[in-house]
C-alpha cells in the first residue's frame, strides 16, 4: 500500500491478520509497518552500498508525527548516501555498550563449548580441563573485577590494574587471567562486536613464571610405591591404580581418570584416547600398565576404568586428598599429581629415548614443550651411565663384582 503520510490518513489505517506495510508516497523509503494488534511503526528502507536491503526501524506513530519521521528518514538516506550503514552502526553501538558479562555468555557458546570455535588452530575443539580453567578464572577473578563494565569502557589501564593486583599472590593466576582476558576480546573482535585493535590486554607484560618441574628420583619411587601398596588396605583401590597408571602412562589426570574400557584394545596394547588436549591419539601401553589393568574389577553396566566410589555411573574423582595423605606417608612434601608425567617423561629421557618419540609419547603438539618436562636429574644420568657401563664391561668379557646396577622400578 502507497499513500502519503499524513496524521488523519494514519487514523484511517486498520489491523489486519497479518502485519502490513503502508509506503510513503512523498519521500521514497520512509514506512509504517501496521501490526495486528493496531500499533503501528515508522521505518526508513534502504540499500547498502553492497546492495543490502535494509530496514531501520525510526519511532513509534504515537510519539513522533510525520512531519518528524520525514526528517529523520532523509537523515538516515543522507548517512546512506555517504556510504553508511545506519542499521549496522546502531546494532555495532548496541554489542559495544554490552557488559563484559555478557560478553562472557557469547564467548562460552561461540568459542569455549562450539565445537569448531572460529579462530582456534585447526578449529579444534578446547579440551574439558581447559574449558574448566577457563571457567574457573573467569568466576574467580575477572567477574568480580571486571564483569559489570561495558566492553567498550574497559581500557589498558583496567587491565593492568588487575594483572598488577593477581600479581601480588600468585604470578600464574594473574596470567591466565589476563590471557582470558585477552582471548574474550579476541573472539569480539573477531565476531564483529568490537573493532580491531580493541583489545585491552596488548601491550600489557605477563609475570615472569617460575616453572616447576619436578621428578621423582629412584628412591622416591621406591618410597612411592611403598606408601601406594600401604594404602590398598585404606583407600579405594581406584587410588591407587589411578596412579600407577599416571605413571606408566605418562597421561594427564583427566585422561586416566575418564579412561574408558571399550577405548582399550588389551590384546594390542593401545590405548585410544578419545579426547586430549592435542585431540584423539593413541596411547601406547608398557607391559607393567597392561598387567595393571587386566587385574582391575570390571563394575557390570559401568564403562569406566576407574568408575566412582558411590556413583559408578560416572568416573572416579576423589583422587586429591588420597594422594595427600599418600605423598605424606612416603615423605614426597609438595609433589603434585601432574609431576608424576614429568617422572614419566625423565625416566624416558634418562633411558636414551629421542624427544621426537617422547614427544608423541606424552601428546605434546611442540617438541619444546617436551625439553622442558623431559629433565634429567643427578639419578637418572648417574643410572644410565651405570647400565651403559655394566653392559660394555660384560660384552668386553671384563663383568665382574663390581656391584649391582640399581634399577627402576618396572
Amino acid at each position: 500500500m502507497q499513500l502519503k503520510l499524513t496524521k488523519k490518513a494514519l487514523e484511517r489505517l486498520e489491523p489486519k491478520a497479518r502485519q502490513y506495510t503502508v509506503r510513503d508516497t512523498e519521500l521514497p523509503g520512509l514506512l509504517v509497518w501496521v501490526n495486528p494488534t493496531g500499533r503501528m511503526t515508522y521505518a526508513v528502507s534502504y540499500r547498502t552500498r553492497e546492495g543490502k536491503r535494509r530496514s531501520l526501524t525510526l519511532a513509534h506513530v504515537d510519539t513522533m508525527p510525520p512531519t518528524e519521521a520525514r526528517k529523520l528518514a532523509r537523515d538516515v538516506l543522507a548517512r546512506v548516501a555517504r556510504g553508511g550503514d545506519p542499521l549496522e552502526e546502531k546494532r555495532a553501538a548496541r554489542r559495544r555498550s554490552m557488559r563484559l558479562a555478557e560478553l562472557w555468555k557469547a564467548f562460552e557458546s561461540g568459542y569455549l563449548d562450539h565445537p569448531r570455535p572460529a579462530g582456534r588452530k585447526g578449529h579444534r575443539p578446547l579440551s574439558e580441563s581447559t574449558r574448566c580453567s577457563y571457567r574457573w578464572y573467569w568466576t574467580k577473578y575477572l567477574r568480580p573485577a571486571l564483569g559489570a563494565l561495558r566492553i567498550d569502557t574497559i581500557t589498558r589501564d583496567d587491565a593492568e590494574r588487575l594483572h598488577r593486583k593477581l600479581g601480588q599472590t600468585s604470578a600464574t593466576n594473574a596470567n591466565r587471567t589476563l590471557a582470558l582476558l585477552g582471548s574474550m576480546f579476541s573472539f569480539a573482535e573477531h565476531a564483529r562486536i568490537l573493532p580491531r585493535g580493541s583489545n585491552p590486554t596488548h601491550g600489557v607484560v605477563r609475570f615472569e613464571e617460575r616453572r616447576r618441574e619436578r621428578f621423582l628420583s629412584t628412591e622416591e619411587l621406591a618410597r612411592l610405591g611403598a606408601a601406594l601398596r600401604d594404602a590398598e588396605g585404606s583407600e579405594p583401590w581406584q587410588v591407587a591404580a589411578a596412579v600407577r597408571l599416571l605413571l606408566f602412562t605418562g597421561a594427564r589426570r583427566g585422561e586416566v581418570l575418564s579412561m574408558r574400557w571399550e577405548d582399550l584394545d588389551l590384546e594390542h596394547g593401545v590405548w585410544n584416547l578419545r579426547h586430549s588436549k592435542t585431540g584423539a591419539r593413541p596411547v601406547f601401553l608398557s607391559a607393567p600398565a597392561l598387567a595393571l589393568l587386566a587385574g582391575l574389577p570390571r563394575l557390570a553396566g559401568s564403562p569406566w576404568v576407574l568408575p566412582g566410589v558411590r556413583r559408578p555411573a560416572r568416573h572416579f574423582e576423589g583422587l586429591p586428598h588420597p594422594w595427600e595423605r599418600i605423598r605424606a606417608a612416603a615423605g614426597l612434601e609438595g609433589v603434585r599429581l601432574h609431576d608424576l608425567r614429568h617422572t614419566a617423561a625423565s625416566v624416558g629421557r634418562a633411558a636414551g629415548l629421542p624427544l621426537g618419540i617422547l614427544q608423541g609419547l606424552l601428546g605434546h603438539r611442540e617438541a619444546r614443550t617436551t625439553e622442558r618436562y623431559a629433565h634429567i636429574g643427578r639419578d637418572p644420568i648417574h643410572e644410565a651411565a651405570e647400565v651403559i657401563g655394566r653392559r660394555i664391561e660384560d660384552a668386553l668379557g671384563e663383568g665382574g663384582d663390581s656391584g649391582e646396577v640399581a634399577r627402576l622400578p618396572r
